[in-house]
């Protein structure tokens, strides 16, 4: 071998590899390089301590990557976990909306008759003559309810607000006129409904509750207007006015009780 071939140690009058020789031969071990300056392996291999240093810093080096790659994987595995954790909040959220929504349907109820309870008339305490007029007699008292059933008796009916109100087909329009949707009546109260009679038509009043149900039918005799006394329980209340095959208008009431 020619003598610019062969190793030499990096540092003045030493004998063993110093710290870059030591991490370039660990390099070399850990197929990080391809080569290594000429002399270097056949050094090692027949110095022991450099042998035992090389493979240290080896040992070192692995150690360090294992450490990193580990970190990386706790890394990835805590992300892993994060998204885990969102998909499972997610799905549990689109799992309680439809309790949501019949919370917040109880909750609008109880609201309306809290309301009601406050604008009802109050039960004279006994004895206490307030429940008394100027002239001595005794003034009607309405009797307590069960408030949340009569709550629920004046929520709208999703369908049939739709068809309140609607414009229906123009031609031959008997033009009904009844009660307002914001008027309220009282038991005993008269609900009348006038129209302009096609001839050969025949007309019919409807009245239903909240919920769709059918409370009364009034067949109009042939006439333009017809009248009906109202014996309803407190609630909201639709009616609708037909012809033979046709709707031609539908409208809503309240009705609220009687001081007895």
């Amino acid at each position: 071998m020619k003598e610019k071939d062969k190793y030499s140690p990096g540092h003045e009058h030493a004998s063993h590899l110093d710290e870059n020789e030591l991490a370039l031969f660990a390099e070399f071990l850990r197929h990080e390089r391809e080569d290594l300056p000429a002399g270097l392996r056949e050094h090692v291999e027949t110095c022991a301590r450099c042998r035992a240093e090389v493979m240290a810093v080896t040992d070192m080096l692995g150690e360090v990557g294992r450490q990193e790659t580990e970190d990386e994987r706790l890394k990835t595995k805590d992300q892993r976990l994060r998204r885990q954790e969102t998909r499972k909040l997610e799905t549990n959220l689109r799992r309680l909306a439809p309790v949501i929504r019949v919370v917040a349907s109880v909750a609008a109820v109880i609201f309306l008759a809290w309301i009601i309870q406050l604008i009802r008339p109050e039960k004279p305490e006994a004895g206490d003559m307030a429940g008394a007029d100027s002239s001595g007699s005794v003034m009607p008292v309405v009797e307590p309810a069960d408030t949340l059933l009569l709550a629920q008796a004046f929520v709208p009916d999703s369908v049939l607000e739709k068809l309140v109100n609607a414009t229906y087909r123009a031609a031959h329009d008997p033009k009904p006129q009844g009660p307002t949707n914001e008027t309220v009546f009282h038991t005993g109260d008269t609900l009348r409904i006038q129209w302009i009679p096609e001839a050969g038509e025949e007309y019919l009043l409807v009245i239903l509750n909240n919920q769709g149900a059918q409370q009364a039918k009034i067949q109009a005799e042939r006439s333009s207007s017809l009248q009906w006394r109202i014996n309803l329980e407190p609630g909201l209340y639709y009616w609708k006015f037909l012809g033979k095959e046709e709707l031609w208008k539908v409208g809503k009431f309240k009705v609220l009780a009687v001081a007895h």
